[in-house]
């Protein structure tokens, strides 16, 4: 049994008739992998309407394909919307990666476009593309926080980072203790190595308000 094209995957099964002089027949059924891998979807962190990103802002990018059958998985092939940049493939597009994970840069305001993904494992090749549609116009006041969980540094982005934008850097315990205090502009990064493994609240204050954000670090 093979995959009807290229393209195709899935679930095949298999049924087997086992004839015997010892009783009725009896059915066997085998269900297993046809083709190559299929990516299920595209989760992007740190954002609450995936459909819509920040310009000139870092965002993570993960693939996760799905449990039924298709894998290992050895590499995904990514393209991104034109004039995007990531730091795996930097500008070339597409580029291949041998995780799930990558972080993209979004070029200008309205630029719009697909994220596409492919799965590929050593014995089918590729698996068919699976395709997000996202936008780039958005609220130049989000905050975009990563990685989250963190480790031992927190890296920090106002929304369009070329208007260089300050803002005053709270950071909560869950017991609403303050354990950092900092003057932050346009792009930074904070070390949080001192900070305990927990959950944290980020509080970001500005002119043009106040953001809170939910932070986990883990090391």
């Amino acid at each position: 049994m093979r995959a009807h094209n290229s393209w195709s995957s899935g679930q095949g099964t298999i049924t087997f008739t086992i004839t015997s002089g010892c009783g009725n027949p009896v059915q066997v059924q085998k269900t297993f992998w046809v083709g190559g891998p299929s990516a299920q979807g595209i989760d992007i962190y740190n954002v609450y309407d995936p459909m819509t990103l920040c310009p000139h802002t870092q965002y993570i990018v993960e693939a996760y394909y799905g449990f039924y059958g298709g894998g290992p998985i050895i590499e995904y092939e990514w393209m991104l919307p034109s004039g995007w940049t990531s730091i795996q493939g930097g500008s070339q597009n597409p580029f291949t990666h041998n995780d799930a994970i990558v972080q993209v840069n979004p070029a200008s305001m309205y630029n719009p476009g697909f994220i596409r993904v492919m799965a590929k494992n050593e014995v089918c090749g590729y698996g068919p593309p699976f395709f997000l549609w996202v936008d780039t116009q958005c609220d130049p006041w989000l905050m975009s926080i990563y990685p989250n969980p963190a480790n031992d540094e927190l890296h920090i982005t106002l929304g369009d980072p070329l208007r260089n934008e300050r803002a005053l850097l709270l950071i909560y315990d869950d017991q609403q203790v303050k354990r950092l205090e900092q003057d932050i502009s346009g792009n930074e990064t904070i070390s949080v190595a001192h900070l305990r493994d927990g959950v944290y609240y980020i509080e970001l204050t500005s002119k043009r308000g106040v953001q809170r954000k939910r932070l986990i670090l883990k090391k």
